[in-house]
């Protein structure tokens, strides 16, 4: 790695008890929350990161709070990444990541990414609760493997949730 994490909106560090994984979520408001019209969650794809998506979100939090967060394994939830974005950020010119990709062979399914999002998506609610949001709908924009995550954890969890029922539209771009 030669540069740090591209980063957008404000951090939210997501307390994870008895586990070793790092959560961020990221999250990008209205200039006036008078007008946000509903809250937003990005989902990204296999082998890609929440820090590329700053335009989209930028894009978006004109009329939305936006949040989105690094899968499993990827961007800054990928311990070696983040242990290189944090040197990068103390003055380290480069970091060697040439292994990084060994942190994804725990993956045998969708599980490991299911639960992240369902961390995200339970955030994203209690950010748009405290932020006066209570009856704003939910959306979500998933792209490829985040459109799989969506889709899968949304077959396996029938709105029984109350931030899950607040879902009121998911867009799926190119679907894995």
């Amino acid at each position: 790695m030669t540069e740090p994490y591209p980063r957008w909106g404000t951090e939210i560090e997501v307390d994870q008890p008895g586990s070793s994984e790092h959560l961020i979520v990221r999250v990008a408001y209205p200039p006036d929350m008078r007008d946000a019209r509903a809250c937003l969650l990005l989902v990204h794809g296999m082998n890609e990161y929440i820090g590329r998506y700053a335009g989209v979100a930028d894009y978006f939090a004109k009329n939305f709070l936006v949040a989105g967060f690094d899968l499993y394994a990827h961007g800054l939830s990928h311990p070696s990444l983040h242990q290189a974005d944090l040197a990068l950020g103390e003055g380290a010119n480069t970091q060697e990541i040439k292994d990084a990709y060994l942190a994804q062979l725990p993956l045998k399914n969708l599980d490991l990414f299911r639960k992240n999002f369902d961390q995200a998506l339970q955030q994203l609610v209690s950010i748009c609760n405290g932020r006066g949001l209570e009856g704003k709908p939910v959306f979500i924009v998933s792209h490829s493997l985040g459109s799989l995550i969506v889709a899968s954890y949304l077959l396996q969890h029938p709105r029984e949730q109350s931030y899950i029922k607040r879902i009121a539209g998911v867009v799926f771009l190119g679907p894995a």
